[in-house]
């Protein structure tokens, strides 16, 4: 229901007579596009086993992360070429093209739960899945907030230039991306709560490193990309295992898990972009900061809040809270 919706309004949009009608109809398509990253990570639960389940998530993490940094280019490309309606036009079609591959394919049919158990109410007050949810939140929003905030530090307070950032972000994503797909391998070695526990910790360092250099006066951002390296490698190595075991939390209850642990990251990365908001004109020191906070926290709840004891144990029951 949701792909087709998508692409009908993505090709609705293409033949927007004005803004008004355009505004509209993105509502639409952002509505109707909230229903992938939902069930997504659910589905894959279903039809992976725990070791495959957390590479095709890291694989999708990398997907999701490489096209935000392509998309810009290909989409000045598309507007030079072929005009701004150019943009929608080739979105819907891929989305057609979606659609009927999942027609023709189909999907598991989603576990259907009833009682308590069907509520978000059980997943909020559940402390485990609490725990993987708001932790896995925390250490994303701490690294959007930098990243939002990062170009206007650098063109505004440091100097330098867009260059500079764009330096930052291609070496943060390779480093997401190869991070994201060796942390399978990883947590079979050292086992999966290891590798949660320090790719966290690896992303407060890594703001806690920024923190301190900017405190001492540095002042130089091409040293941003080797600084801000270790946030996304942490990130990337914690990222799938968090967010694969956050779905497990949540029991037969996943497509609620999902959805919870997605509003979080919303609504947490729209709080700390308002409160980073007004710091920005202080420089790096301010935006590493509230960074670095968030990412405390995300450490803290690591800490504090009790874990699923083993993978390939029972399943973890969000009404026994």
């Amino acid at each position: 229901m949701f792909q087709p919706l998508f692409a009908i309004a993505s090709l609705a949009c293409a033949l927007s007579p004005d803004i008004w009608n355009l505004v509209v109809l993105r509502f639409v398509r952002g509505t109707a596009s909230a229903a992938a990253p939902v069930f997504g990570p659910a589905i894959i639960r279903q039809i992976f086993n725990v070791k495959s389940g957390v590479r095709t998530i890291g694989f999708l993490g990398s997907v999701e992360s490489l096209v935000p940094a392509l998309a810009p280019n290909l989409g000045v490309l598309l507007l030079a070429k072929f005009g701004w309606q150019s943009s929608f036009e080739l979105v819907g079609i891929v989305a057609i093209v979606a659609a009927a591959l999942i027609f023709v394919l189909g999907l598991p049919r989603q576990p259907k739960v009833t009682g308590a158990q069907c509520s978000y109410r059980a997943l909020i007050l559940d402390p485990v899945f609490m725990r993987y949810a708001l932790s896995q939140a925390m250490a994303l929003v701490g690294l959007v907030v930098f990243v939002f905030g990062t170009p206007a530090v650098i063109v505004g307070t440091m100097g330098g230039t867009l260059d500079h950032f764009i330096a930052m972000q291609v070496c943060g994503v390779l480093g997401f991306i190869v991070a994201a797909n060796l942390t399978s391998r990883c947590a079979e070695r050292w086992g999966a709560e290891r590798i949660i526990f320090f790719g966290a910790a690896m992303a407060l360092a890594s703001g806690a490193t920024i923190l301190a250099y900017a405190l001492a006066g540095g002042n130089d951002s091409t040293l941003l990309p080797a600084l801000f390296l270790p946030m996304n490698v942490g990130l990337g190595l914690r990222g799938p295992l968090g967010f694969y075991r956050g779905i497990v939390a949540s029991g037969t209850n996943s497509a609620r898990g999902s959805a919870l642990i997605v509003f979080f990251i919303l609504a947490m990365t729209s709080l700390g972009t308002i409160i980073a908001a007004p710091l920005i004109n202080q420089g790096l020191w301010a935006l590493s900061a509230v960074s670095c906070a968030i990412h405390a926290l995300s450490v803290d709840l690591l800490r504090l809040l009790p874990r699923i004891p083993e993978m390939s144990g029972p399943p973890h029951d969000p009404t026994r809270v």
